[in-house]
C-alpha cells in the first residue's frame, strides 16, 4: 500500500530549507538559463527599431540577423537549455538528499541524461498534441468537408462542435498533464526511459490524481508569486531608469525596455526554478515510498 503523500506545507517548508542551505550549488546550474537572456540581449540590440518596422523599410543584414537570433534563442536554444538545467538540478538535488551532492557530478549526469530527458519531454508534448487532435480533429474534418462541398450545414455543425471540442481537449490534456507530468523525474531519479517513464508516472499518479495535482501545483503557486513580485519591482525600477536615461528618444527607450522585459523574467526564473525542481523531487520521492 502506498504511503501517504507528503503534505503541501511540508513540501513548501522543506523545499525552501533545502534551497536555502544549497542555494549557491543550485544557482551554479540554474544560472545557465541566463545564456538565453544573453542571446536575447544581443538579438534585441540588433533587432530593427520600431520606426523601421512601422515604415516597412528594407531590413539590413544586421537587423535580419537579430530577428533570426531572437527566433532561434526562444524556439530552439531555450527549450534545450531548459531540459539540460532540469536534468542538472534534479541530479544535484538527488545527490544532496543522499548526502553526496556535488555540482560537477550533477553537470556530468546532466550530459548523460540530457537525451533521455529530451526524448521523454518530446513524447509528453506529442501526448498533449494528441489530446488537441482528439478535441479539435472532428471539427476540422467537418469544416474541411463543408468548405470542399460548399455545404453550409456541415460548417454550422463544425462551429457547434468546436465548443464541445474545446471542452474535450481541455479535459483530456488536463488529465494527461497531471498523469504524465512526473515522466522526466522517472528518467532522472529511477533511470526509466522512453514510454516506460510515461507509464511509471501514470502508475504513481493513479488513484491519487487530485492529491498529486495539489502537491504539484500549490507550492509552485507560492514560489512563482514570490518571483512575480520580485520581477514587478525590478521592472518598475528599470522602467524609471530607462525613461530617465533615454530621454525623448522613443526608439532607444523602447529597445531598452524590450531588453529588460526579456532579461528579467529569465533572471527571476533562474532564481526560482531550483525551488520548483526541489519541490518536485521531494514529491516524486514521496510518491514512490511504500
Amino acid at each position: 500500500m502506498p504511503k501517504q503523500l507528503i503534505s503541501i506545507g511540508e513540501l513548501i517548508d522543506n523545499s525552501w530549507e533545502h534551497y536555502r542551505r544549497t542555494i549557491i550549488d543550485h544557482l551554479s546550474i540554474s544560472c545557465w538559463l541566463l545564456v538565453k537572456a544573453l542571446l536575447d540581449i544581443i538579438a534585441l540590440a540588433l533587432y530593427p527599431t520600431v520606426t523601421t518596422l512601422a515604415t516597412n523599410a528594407v531590413l539590413s543584414p544586421t537587423e535580419q540577423a537579430g530577428i533570426i537570433l531572437f527566433v532561434l534563442s526562444n524556439a530552439v536554444i531555450a527549450p534545450l537549455i531548459g531540459v539540460w538545467v532540469l536534468a542538472g538540478l534534479v541530479r544535484l538535488t538527488r545527490g544532496q538528499m543522499m548526502g553526496r551532492g556535488d555540482v560537477r557530478a550533477a553537470i556530468k549526469d546532466a550530459r548523460a541524461y540530457f537525451v533521455p530527458t529530451l526524448i521523454v519531454s518530446v513524447l509528453l508534448a506529442l501526448i498533449l498534441l494528441a489530446g488537441l487532435a482528439i478535441g479539435f480533429g472532428p471539427t476540422l474534418i467537418l469544416a474541411g468537408l463543408g468548405a470542399w462541398m460548399n455545404n453550409g450545414t456541415l460548417i454550422i455543425l463544425a462551429n457547434v462542435l468546436l465548443i464541445f471540442g474545446v471542452f474535450v481537449a481541455f479535459v483530456i490534456n488536463f488529465r494527461w498533464s497531471v498523469y504524465y507530468v512526473m515522466s522526466p523525474y522517472a528518467v532522472l531519479l529511477d533511470d526509466v526511459g522512453g514510454t516506460a517513464a510515461l507509464k511509471r508516472s501514470r502508475t504513481l499518479t493513479q488513484g491519487r490524481f487530485w492529491s498529486v495535482l495539489a502537491r504539484y501545483a500549490l507550492p509552485k503557486v507560492v514560489f512563482v508569486l514570490f518571483g512575480l513580485v520580485a520581477m514587478g519591482i525590478l521592472s518598475y525600477i528599470a522602467t524609471l531608469i530607462v525613461s530617465a536615461a533615454a530621454g525623448l528618444n522613443l526608439d532607444v527607450q523602447l529597445r531598452l525596455i524590450t531588453i529588460t522585459s526579456s532579461v528579467f523574467p529569465v533572471a527571476i526564473a533562474a532564481v526560482v526554478n531550483p525551488l520548483l525542481v526541489i519541490s518536485d523531487v521531494m514529491l516524486y520521492k514521496s510518491m514512490t515510498q511504500k
